[in-house]
């Protein structure tokens, strides 16, 4: 009795495994379309587009040691200098009879 309950199951279960006839594509019978490309070889060229802003790795300010108005700026901005260069000329108008007045005062 048991083997004939086993052959009963085992042929019940073979029997949902059968292939249904028209079932070979999807649903409703439509053909699936596919495309095909051919692979090369090209070279990436890589872009990055951004926006910001950009900030210098150094700074310098510049104070004057006397009092005088500015007649010649002697550098451009963002251009190298060295030590001892000539960077900026003042009016030697004020610093002309700053200097006579002192000269006056040390001959008293």
């Amino acid at each position: 009795m048991k083997r004939f309950l086993s052959l009963i199951l085992i042929c019940a279960a073979f029997a949902g495994c059968k292939p249904k006839a028209g079932s070979g594509g999807p649903p409703g019978g439509f053909a699936t379309q596919v495309v095909a490309v051919k692979v090369s070889k090209e070279a990436i060229t890589e872009q990055l587009r951004v926006v910001g802003s950009v900030l210098a790795n150094e700074n310098v300010d510049l104070k004057p040691e006397v009092d005088g108005r500015v007649v010649g700026i002697h550098f451009e901005e963002g251009q190298p200098v060295t030590e001892g260069q000539l960077l900026v000329e003042l009016d030697s108008g004020a610093t002309g009879a700053m200097l006579a007045e002192a000269e006056a005062n040390q001959r008293l």
